[in-house]
């Protein structure tokens, strides 16, 4: 087989001091062989896209506090003239429906397909690490109330065939 192109997602994630959650996602494109774009040309093999989005929530709400989005590589000169529209997330919540709002926000035309697809993918990631965030050493001893019995259930129980 010859290889001809790799995706790559990345996502780290940080408290800062008010315990906020900070989730920093990568989406990178590699294209391996040279091909024909889809405005006619030829692209040659190699980074095709690198783009990123940063999303801070609170842990308590789950709500998306701020949201800021990159565009360090990318085919059409005009693809970071829609960042302005993943500034409409903010405000909504990373839970059931999620999905569903991203896409209703920054899904087809309206949003690049590829960056609506990563922050979609870092909702779940999102949930992933708040619970490594809550339940780690640092944040049980402060005494600070994060999320309720029943809101671990709705996050985590019957979303895989072990829980």
């Amino acid at each position: 087989m010859k290889k001809i192109a790799n995706r790559n997602l990345d996502i780290d994630m940080y408290l800062d001091d008010d315990n906020n959650l900070h989730a920093y996602g990568r989406l990178i494109d590699d294209k391996n062989v040279v091909f024909d774009s889809y405005e006619g040309g030829i692209v040659k093999p190699g980074i095709f896209h690198n783009l990123s989005a940063e999303i801070a929530v609170d842990l308590k709400t789950f709500k998306i506090l701020d949201i800021k989005t990159g565009y360090e590589k990318y085919p059409v000169e005009n693809c970071p003239d829609i960042a302005f529209v993943y500034d409409n997330l903010k405000g909504i919540k990373i839970a059931s429906g999620y999905t569903k709002k991203v896409l209703e926000t920054a899904g087809g035309k309206k949003g690049c397909a590829h960056l609506t697809h990563l922050i979609i993918v870092m909702g779940a990631a999102i949930v992933q690490g708040a619970f490594t965030a809550i339940n780690s050493e640092g944040m049980k001893e402060s005494g600070e109330k994060f999320l309720e019995e029943d809101q671990v259930d709705k996050y985590f129980v019957g979303t895989c065939h072990i829980w």
